[in-house]
């Protein structure tokens, strides 16, 4: 009889280890997706590079993972805070090397908004990873690196 308590409690550790892998693949994947998005906007001189970029990514993954122990409304709270953080990225419009004379008036131009529209799209691509959906996030990915270009 012991024989069947080690297998079932062997049962019982292998699935735990198998969660807690998932766990660890979905926040790894967001790390990597969001960071080659931030080091591409580093590259551009960029108020947000890699690093930004993977906290972003990994803060949603992790959001998107709770999330799944019925919590949905947990994804709404990164969308707002997100926002948040896009204008700040807007009102600061600190560009880095790449800041240019404004062309429209003597107002000046607004910076940012294309940072702050990849700080929502990292965001996002976190969340999905963080939700195991590891190709939407991974094709996200890609579109819009392509779009970068």
């Amino acid at each position: 009889m012991p024989a069947a308590v080690t297998i079932l409690g062997s049962a019982d550790v292998l699935a735990a280890l198998s969660a807690r892998t998932e766990m660890v693949v979905h926040l790894l994947v967001a790390l990597a997706l969001c960071w080659a998005i931030g080091f591409e906007r580093e590259l551009r001189g960029s108020a947000a590079g890699d690093r930004t970029f993977a906290l972003i990514g990994v803060g949603s993954a992790v959001i998107g993972y709770l999330a799944l122990d019925n919590a949905p409304n947990a994804l709404a709270g990164v969308v707002t805070g997100i926002g948040f953080l896009g204008a700040g990225v807007i009102i600061h419009g600190n560009n880095g090397a790449q800041e240019t004379t404004p062309t429209n008036g003597p107002l000046g131009g607004v910076k940012g908004v294309t940072t702050a529209a990849t700080i929502f799209l990292a965001a996002a691509v976190g969340a999905a990873a963080g939700q195991g959906e590891l190709l939407l996030a991974t094709l996200a990915t890609a579109i819009s690196l392509l779009l970068l270009e």
